[in-house]
């Protein structure tokens, strides 16, 4: 199967609609909330020292 026709399945997926609509502003807080769980997660703290000492990644 290529990489086109997987794609057109999965785009063709039937989805359950969300729970219910979300406002722009609760939508913001929301990613404010997340953003700050995931720059304090300790694994990505760990990843990134790794690409560190790897050299691929440079502060």
């Amino acid at each position: 199967m290529t990489s086109r026709e997987i794609s057109m399945k999965v785009l063709s997926m039937n989805s359950p609609p969300f729970g219910r609509t979300v406002s722009e502003r609760e939508w913001l807080k929301n990613s404010a909330k997340i953003w700050e769980l995931v720059k304090n997660s300790p694994i990505i703290a760990e990843y990134s020292r790794t690409l560190q000492s790897c050299g691929m990644f440079r502060r």
